[in-house]
């Protein structure tokens, strides 16, 4: 029996509503998450995939519809409140880590998540060796870069680190925002190899929007694809795992009565 963590309930969300330029991103879509579940999103530019993570996390409220996360609604918690449950890894690599401070201040500061207490710059040994372990066991070197400013590491390694300061604490939910879209491809696939990892290993219930069709074939349990605001595709299990990119494809087109353009699909 699958227990329900998240679940989503008839969301609306409009943009600029009242003016010419109105946009109803969100159309009455309701999402039932498992804990556990591994899902990627897909789906055209403006179909709603990073507005949906954004009303989840918080960033702006939504119109109507409720937001359950466990057994407490989210509907009037701030973002700030949301976030110690909900961790986020977002599209910059700029963006989740303080690039003045060392990789293991920064390691330090997420491990205080939802904790009130002060920080302080001063690391034990015992705090400062499970860091170390932490980032010898993603094998990119950065266990040689805790003293090293953030500001200094490559895209790649500031993602990881992003992911590793994300997962460090267990949150309850954990949502990639296009997390490897501005990552050339080496450095693309070992994110995705050590997103899989950290989500398999700490059984993380995850939400990841992608661009890339064969990510979200080929990563985690259950694929949605969206479009105009709505779900129009949710598989999982063999049904996800044995697509290929053209049947998915030919899939949306059946669901949706649209051709997808596959550079459309990329933006």
């Amino acid at each position: 029996m699958h227990t329900s963590i998240l679940e989503l309930e008839n969301i609306h969300k409009t943009f600029q509503r009242g003016t010419p330029n109105e946009n109803h991103v969100l159309q009455g879509l309701s999402l039932t998450v498992h804990k556990g579940d591994f899902i990627s999103f897909i789906g055209g530019n403006g179909s709603g995939k990073s507005t949906l993570l954004n009303s989840i996390a918080g960033t702006f409220p939504i119109d109507s519809g409720q937001i359950t996360l466990g057994a407490a609604s989210l509907n009037a918690q701030s973002e700030e409140k949301r976030a110690e449950e909900i961790a986020r890894v977002f599209q910059d690599p700029m963006m989740g880590t303080a690039p003045r401070m060392t990789v293991a201040e920064n390691l330090a500061i997420a491990l205080k998540r939802g904790e009130k207490r002060g920080f302080s710059r001063t690391l034990s040994e015992e705090v400062y060796q499970r860091f170390e372990k932490l980032l010898a066991d993603v094998g990119l070197n950065l266990e040689t870069k805790l003293d090293v400013e953030v500001g200094s590491l490559s895209g790649g390694q500031r993602q990881v680190l992003a992911l590793l300061m994300a997962t460090i604490k267990k949150p309850t939910l954990l949502l990639l925002d296009e997390h490897v879209a501005a990552l050339d491809p080496k450095a693309t696939e070992q994110v995705m190899k050590i997103t899989q990892e950290r989500i398999q290993e700490e059984e993380i219930t995850s939400l990841m929007v992608t661009h890339n069709m064969q990510h979200a074939i080929d990563y985690g349990n259950r694929l949605i694809m969206m479009d105009e605001g709505q779900i129009v595709i949710d598989l999982e299990g063999e049904e996800k795992r044995g697509l290929s990119v053209t049947e998915l494809v030919d899939l949306f087109h059946k669901k949706s009565g649209k051709e997808v353009l596959s550079d459309q699909m990329l933006l």
